[in-house]
């Protein structure tokens, strides 16, 4: 499994569909056949772009990261410009 953002944000969006519950580090990395600490900063580069949120128990995808993942494109090729309202 990539390291990439977008393959991790596919990962914890899988997930999070079939479970409907926040995903932890561990299941995530255990998906990606890596380890947490190598997780932990996708996941917050996921979470400072509003395509993934942390919670107590866990991240979940948001409805941003949800719907970049329906336009099929890689995260590379994406300027994300996070303005607080």
């Amino acid at each position: 499994m990539t390291m990439s953002p977008d393959g991790i944000l596919e990962v914890v969006s899988d997930i999070y569909k079939s479970t409907d519950r926040p995903v932890s580090t561990h299941t995530i990395a255990e998906a990606a056949e890596t380890t947490p600490d190598r997780v932990t900063p996708v996941l917050n580069t996921l979470c400072r772009s509003e395509f993934v949120e942390w919670t107590e128990s866990g991240v979940r995808p948001t409805v941003t990261g949800r719907q970049f993942l329906e336009l099929d494109i890689e995260l590379e090729n994406v300027v994300v410009d996070v303005v607080d309202e």
